[in-house]
């Protein structure tokens, strides 16, 4: 029963048939706040510091092609980011373009925050269309979809070509590939599935095992009984001692661990390979599609983030500029090479797989993205901030898995309702 859960086959792409209007500058601009140049200047908030040097130089180039205009990057870290925000938009004084994520888009969007994207001169059917319906409301697009993640297992190709070992397509194979591990070094962790990553770990599970986070009315999908087999599965790898519990993994450096052949199989997103990229014996890593249930052949929860405008920008001419400037093929390649993001605009895939060559597995990962499930929208936020400690109490041993889905419905549902 997979109701009208977001199951983004190739054959059942939601195409979005957005009207295609050019957004033209309006020299005529409803404010004259201009910076001290004269030039119309706007601000634009992102989080990642390791992206920094990729739109620095998209912002150059856009501010080169338009004299007129002077965009300017603000950089807040995540942990503050969306503090920083909210006090923002509760002033009304948010940045002119900004960076949006799946959890806190509805909030925003419901609450009249975002400029509607719509009538700009952008193709959508040209955009990764999972992230794209993230940013969707009665289509409408208020965020222009950026990058994308697809999430794979990292294992160390080195141990498993030893061992005879192939990266497993199952879970049964998953639990077989995890005994040989076992045996052949008792003090390896064969997976982890990290419990402090919902979108990188256990909801992966969830969805696989035919399950909801959110359901379609609203409420939490956490007490269904799709759950509760995800979170036995779960519970069950480290009780058989496949897996680490939370008080054992304190501090463990997961993907130099893999490489040291410390874990076998560590599941994470594609960003990981920026990391892995960095390591003296990088060859050793490489990626795989995660393993299915048997029950479905869903692969990952897909999430992206966006860009958008802010309603009262006092340049909405000029910020619909610079969006279709982002929507570019130069500004996509600029963010493959240089801010080792995988593009959500599609055709740019090649640039980060020759980026990461040693990863051969890097491409099917990211393909399998097409089988994934979009990431959950609600108009709440925070209601998902209990997860980790609840299931954290479970793989210690201290909770059923029974008593664990219980719990995390009852904090979700307190929020969500």
């Amino acid at each position: 029963n997979m109701k009208l859960k977001k199951i983004l086959t190739l054959a059942s792409i939601l195409c979005l048939s957005l009207s295609i209007v050019s957004c033209s500058t309006n020299t005529d601009s409803k404010n004259n706040s201009q910076g001290e140049s004269g030039k119309k200047q706007l601000r634009f908030a992102i989080w990642d510091l390791e992206q920094k040097p990729g739109f620095e130089e998209i912002v150059t180039k856009f501010n080169e092609e338009n004299p007129d205009i002077n965009v300017v990057i603000e950089v807040t870290p995540y942990k503050n980011y969306f503090t920083t925000l909210d006090t923002a938009a509760q002033a009304n004084n948010l940045p002119d373009i900004f960076t949006i994520n799946a959890p806190n888009f509805l909030k925003y969007q419901e609450g009249g925050k975002l400029m509607d994207l719509s009538e700009c001169n952008i193709d959508l059917n040209e955009f990764n269309q999972a992230v794209t319906e993230i940013y969707t409301v009665d289509n409408k697009i208020y965020a222009l979809p950026r990058d994308f993640d697809a999430i794979g297992m990292f294992y160390n190709k080195k141990l498993f070509n030893e061992l005879g070992l192939e990266p497993p397509k199952t879970y049964d194979e998953m639990i077989e590939v995890a005994k040989k591990l076992k045996e052949n070094d008792p003090n390896i962790i064969p997976i982890l599935i990290p419990h402090t990553d919902n979108q990188a770990g256990y909801w992966n599970l969830v969805i696989q095992a035919g399950g909801e986070i959110v359901n379609e009315d609203g409420t939490s999908g956490w007490d269904s009984s799709e759950a509760l087999e995800a979170m036995n599965f779960y519970n069950n790898l480290v009780q058989d001692g496949l897996s680490i519990k939370p008080t054992k993994s304190e501090g463990i450096d997961n993907i130099t661990s893999v490489a040291n052949k410390k874990i076998g199989m560590f599941y994470s997103g594609v960003w990981t390979t920026a990391e892995v990229s960095q390591l003296s014996n990088k060859e050793d890593i490489d990626i795989a599609p995660l393993p299915t249930s048997g029950k479905n052949d869903i692969s990952s929860v897909i999430h992206g983030v966006g860009t958008a405008v802010a309603e009262n920008t006092k340049y909405p001419e000029e910020a619909k500029k610079f969006i279709e400037f982002m929507a570019s093929d130069e500004a996509n390649k600029i963010l493959a090479e240089k801010s080792g993001v995988m593009p959500a605009k599609n055709g740019f895939a090649d640039t980060l797989y020759k980026a990461n060559s040693n990863l051969t597995g890097l491409k099917d990962t990211v393909e399998s993205a097409s089988r994934g499930v979009g990431y959950f929208k609600s108009g709440k936020t925070g209601w998902d901030s209990k997860e980790v400690e609840i299931i954290t109490k479970m793989l210690n041993g201290d909770l059923t898995p029974e008593e664990t889905v219980k719990m995390l419905a009852d904090e979700a549902n307190k929020i969500l309702k």
